[in-house]
């Protein structure tokens, strides 16, 4: 009986013993993988932010920008020969003669660019063959192959610190003339215009005439071929502008800016995003989404100033519907982030604010001046009688 005990005692011991070691031999383990393997920290979410569609556009080939390149040296020697220092040469000249000179090298090019990006590759390479060494005060130019006159309409009201940085990136444009409209202004807008744009239109109006009526003024002052309308709300980079002139100059009449990819998804849309959208479906242009003439900026060209008219600009909503209705080339061609890089005011902030309600307004209009134009609205998508027979059947 005893030595039965002792066996049992035994037993249990090596029971335990196989036990401590088997747990031992866990963490052992477990230590000499989180060696191996570098300790795995939780990654802070991102922040939110609206996701914008990128379309792989093919590189643009490498002897054009070459071809582009030479060209360019060779035409800027030859200017420089014509000056007595090409270094004194104002920088507007310079500007406008590389301009010329770029439309003319890439006359033989259009039938086979595909994407504007191929455009501003060979512009950049064009730039720096003409200015190197020899113009440098117009180093920062934006190129675009056009012979037609470029005007700007810039539209301010209180923005003493922001014009100052929209009119240096309009400075590299190649332009015919710069209207700034500045409307209202308490602060020092107008001065710094001055300072900043001395070659530049300005007309001033000490009291406010609404929030859109700089579009007319300018576009009644200017003459161009083609407008390009801007705010100075915040600073958009030359090379965003100019697809805008681009599209003109390809056969568009109205170019909208493309602040599709920028919007949430329908139901966390606003009421305005949606009223857009309605207006471009009653219209046929259900491709258009919500992109309309309110969103800066926007390009127009001489025939659709003519056709659309200038006093209907003050209204933009009414001018791109009369834009569709008669037949206008309206396009969305870039994007240009205007809901998160707009100025905070306190007319624009909150439901139901002045800025909505205004253009909740200038939409209604656009349904009137079309109901007057012909009868080209849909109506027979919101018919509540229609609807009515159709549920009613059965």
């Amino acid at each position: 009986m005893k030595l039965r005990r002792q066996r049992q005692r035994r037993i249990k011991i090596r029971r335990r013993t196989r036990q401590v070691y088997s747990v031992a031999s866990q963490r052992r383990r477990k230590k000499i993988r989180q060696r191996k393997s570098p300790r795995r920290t939780r990654r802070k979410p991102r922040p939110i932010t609206p996701k914008v569609s990128i379309t792989a556009v093919p590189r643009v080939p490498r002897e054009m920008c070459m071809e582009a390149s030479r060209a360019g040296q060779v035409q800027g020697i030859e200017f420089a020969m014509q000056q007595e220092v090409s270094t004194e040469v104002p920088r507007p000249i310079v500007k406008n003669e590389m301009q010329r000179r770029f439309a003319s090298f890439m006359e033989p090019y259009r039938p086979i660019l595909r994407h504007f990006e191929w455009v501003s590759a060979m512009a950049e390479s064009f730039r720096d063959g003409f200015v190197q060494s020899r113009f440098p005060q117009a180093a920062d130019a934006v190129l675009v192959p056009t012979l037609k006159r470029v005007d700007v309409v810039l539209s301010a009201c209180n923005e003493e610190r922001s014009i100052g940085a929209v009119l240096q990136q309009l400075q590299q444009l190649s332009l015919n003339d710069l209207f700034v409209i500045i409307n209202g202004s308490k602060d020092g807008t107008l001065q710094v215009a001055k300072e900043q744009a001395q070659e530049a239109t300005i007309v001033h109006y000490t009291d406010p005439l609404g929030h859109d009526i700089g579009r007319s003024i300018g576009a009644r002052l200017s003459d161009a071929d083609i407008v390009l309308f801007m705010d100075g709300d915040f600073p958009v980079p030359a090379d965003k502008l100019a697809p805008f002139i681009w599209a003109i100059e390809t056969g568009v009449d109205v170019a909208l800016n493309n602040i599709t990819p920028l919007l949430h998804h329908f139901g966390q849309q606003d009421g305005i995003t949606h009223c857009k959208q309605w207006l471009n479906r009653c219209l046929g242009r259900e491709d258009l989404y919500a992109n309309s003439m309110t969103a800066v900026p926007h390009a127009l060209s001489r025939h659709a100033i003519e056709t659309v008219g200038e006093e209907a600009l003050c209204v933009p909503p009414k001018a791109q519907a009369l834009a569709i209705v008669r037949g206008l080339h309206v396009q969305a061609v870039q994007v240009v982030d205007v809901i998160h890089n707009n100025r905070i005011r306190q007319s624009n902030v909150g439901a139901s604010n002045p800025v909505a309600t205004l253009i909740l307004g200038d939409h209604m209009e656009a349904f009137q001046a079309l109901m007057m134009e012909r009868d080209t609205v849909r109506t027979d998508n919101v018919e509540r009688e229609r609807i009515a027979r159709g549920r009613n059947v059965g």
